[in-house]
């Protein structure tokens, strides 16, 4: 029960879903796909911007929220998988 109740969380909340969809994004683009990792960022990046104005509202600060949250799931990433490589030296 402790997962649909997080699940629950995630859902009623906007910025935690959008976060949460990014992230998937960015994981199957990486992972499940034959694209090249520049462009990746854009996706994730532009995808935050129509998600946020889908998910919150249409607006120049739901645009603006959705790409700096695209850029801090595309940082995030990169800074886990340095940190991972770093702990296995």
């Amino acid at each position: 029960m402790e997962i649909l109740d997080q699940l629950a969380v995630i859902l009623e909340n906007g910025q935690i879903a959008l976060f949460a969809a990014l992230w998937v994004l960015g994981f199957m683009l990486k992972n499940y796909t034959s694209l090249n990792n520049i462009y990746i960022p854009w996706i994730v990046v532009v995808s935050g911007i129509v998600l946020a104005n889908v998910l919150l509202s249409i607006s120049i600060h739901a645009g603006i929220f959705g790409a700096a949250i695209g850029l801090f799931v595309v940082g995030g990433h990169s800074f886990l998988k340095h940190t991972i490589e770093l702990s296995k030296e």
